[in-house]
């Protein structure tokens, strides 16, 4: 069933001698999952504002957009409120109150609706977008990926039939912005909204597009699956630069017969049979230049995200010389950073690597086993440096057995005396 529906449309801005939009056509039909892309300035953005009366830009328009087979122009503001959801680039722009609860509620109660219905609605929104661990917190207390992940699920409370989003992640950090689209196409495969997404991080989205709209200075330059626009573009089409990595590559070295991949797992398989069919030729060694002096140096960085969380960096101390050096020993100072963080996702295989390098470090002892660099390694992690004799240290280490920071196990492989001896060392003297 068709949802929308562009015809011949085309914008003018104030002023402007071209067009940002030329004879747009194109149709979305009921669940479809489609990708806006294009370069800078190539008219994402205008177009989807034009599919959202409310949030049309000024300006000389012709042509014309139906939604479910009604003119847009003749939809009410409440249709347009309840049936096509909008969600921006910067998260702050769409936030208008003080609670998460609240911010769920006020799309809702903007349509008038009973009491028992806003509260059935905002209980399984908070729900399914995993909300209820911060239902109550202030808003301005939330990291940037809850707070548009909030803009989102205020839209989706409100449970339109089209959802749009204009770049959502662009102000996201990578892990942030996985979890964001990840939701998204949840969204779309377990409600069925329909959604047109514009994003710069195509090798998520692709591989779950249906369609995929490609502009080229405001005219439509193919429509198509994602698999079949790859045989449609040139080789040295500009557009080719944002597309995903494999898609790159299929077009470039390929040709226009095989399927083209479209995201790593496929990516990998194609490099696979084309290596086997054409020659390789290695990469010549790779020459790392010399650095100069002392370019960044950290003192007793301390840092938590909220004043009841945990510590994420703790006295941490680096610097980096000329050769890549974290003060005279051979852990560098990215590594040691990375050590710094009290994380869950911080590799097994990284940590063990780097407690023997500890040991080597800052133990006599050099027949430890990994297990126990580990355990000394956890302990100078959560230790105070302000230690004044081996009875402060025994007693903060048994401090983080009794509040769960140390195992008992690590707790017995751990000496005092020696870590007082570390804290004590010419080496940590100098840090």
């Amino acid at each position: 069933m068709e949802k929308l529906a562009v015809k011949n449309l085309s914008f003018t801005y104030p002023g402007s001698t071209s067009c940002a939009l030329k004879n747009i056509s194109f149709t979305v039909n009921d669940g479809d999952f489609i990708t806006v892309c294009g370069a800078s300035g190539s008219g994402k953005t205008t177009l989807l504002r034009m599919l959202k009366p409310s949030l049309q830009l000024h300006g000389e328009t012709s042509g014309e957009v139906f939604f479910n087979g009604k003119s847009l122009c003749e939809l009410s503001h409440r249709e347009e409120s309840e049936t096509i959801g909008f969600v921006q680039q910067n998260p702050e722009n769409q936030l208008v109150t003080d609670k998460v609860w609240h911010e769920l509620a006020f799309g809702l109660e903007s349509l008038g609706l009973k009491q028992n219905e806003i509260r059935r609605r905002v209980a399984e929104t908070a729900a399914f977008f995993g909300m209820e661990g911060y239902f109550d917190h202030d808003v301005a207390s939330l990291s940037g990926g809850q707070k548009q992940l909030l803009n989102l699920a205020s839209v989706m409370a409100m449970q339109p039939e089209v959802l749009i989003l204009d770049e959502p992640t662009s102000q996201l950090d990578p892990i942030a912005a996985a979890e964001f689209i990840s939701c998204v196409c949840r969204i779309n495969r377990e409600l069925g909204t329909t959604v047109i997404m514009t994003e710069h991080r195509l090798e998520d989205v692709f591989p779950v597009s249906d369609k995929v709209l490609v502009l080229q200075e405001g005219s439509v330059l193919t429509f198509d699956s994602p698999e079949q626009i790859a045989s449609q573009l040139e080789k040295n089409s500009e557009v080719i630069g944002f597309l995903p990595t494999a898609m790159k590559l299929g077009i470039i070295l390929g040709d226009k017969k095989s399927p083209c991949p479209c995201n790593i797992a496929q990516g990998r398989s194609w490099l696979m049979e084309y290596t086997n069919t054409h020659q390789i030729i290695p990469l010549a060694p790779e020459e790392i230049p010399s650095r100069g002096k002392k370019t960044l140096e950290l003192q007793n960085i301390w840092f938590r995200y909220q004043k009841k969380t945990p510590d994420v960096l703790k006295n941490m101390l680096s610097y980096m010389d000329n050769k890549y050096k974290y003060n005279n020993s051979t852990i560098s100072p990215i590594s040691y950073a990375v050590t710094s963080l009290n994380k869950q996702s911080y590799q097994e295989e990284e940590e063990q690597k780097v407690s023997k390098e500890f040991v080597k470090r800052f133990s006599s002892k050099t027949s430890k086993t990994a297990k126990e660099g580990t355990a000394y390694h956890r302990v100078m992690e959560l230790i105070n440096f302000d230690c004044y004799s081996v009875e402060d240290v025994k007693d903060q280490m048994d401090a983080m057995v009794e509040e769960g920071e140390l195992t008992a196990e690590q707790r017995s492989l751990v000496k005092p005396e020696d870590i007082f001896g570390c804290l004590q060392s010419d080496l940590m003297k100098k840090v």
